[in-house]
């Protein structure tokens, strides 16, 4: 192969072939660190709560992350105005329905399906 196609593979031909591919997530929260909630429904005002470290709703969500690396798909659009929005550091997560999408300031966003059923706890009072 001559330099200039190795360059077009590298470039162009590999990135395509890897954007259908399942994405692994290695996500997780800053140690330690207070979540920040966000409920909409995108009528009326939202509800925001901060989450302690170890106030159980942050403790399911860390290991629900940690149970589910993959599985992500890449994710190019806005997040939707509505849904539950969880965030700390450099990551934001975004449930709506039956779908999560992480974005990360510097990886950015991928997204997957889930049953609304594994982040229902997010809405229970603590």
């Amino acid at each position: 192969m001559n330099p200039r196609s190795a360059a077009f593979v590298m470039a162009f031909a590999l990135p395509l072939a890897l954007l259908g591919k399942d994405a692994v997530a290695e996500y997780s929260f800053p140690a330690g660190a207070s979540l920040a909630l966000v409920m909409s429904s995108g009528s009326g005002a939202p509800r925001a709560l901060v989450l302690g470290p170890e106030d159980t709703r942050s403790v399911r969500l860390r290991a629900w992350l940690t149970r589910n690396p993959t599985g992500w798909s890449s994710y190019w659009a806005t997040p939707p105005g509505h849904g539950i929005r969880v965030s700390a550091g450099e990551l934001r997560l975004h449930f709506v329905e039956t779908s999560v999408i992480a974005c990360h300031s510097r990886k950015g966003c991928v997204y997957k399906q889930i049953k609304s059923e594994e982040y229902a706890f997010l809405r229970d009072e603590p």
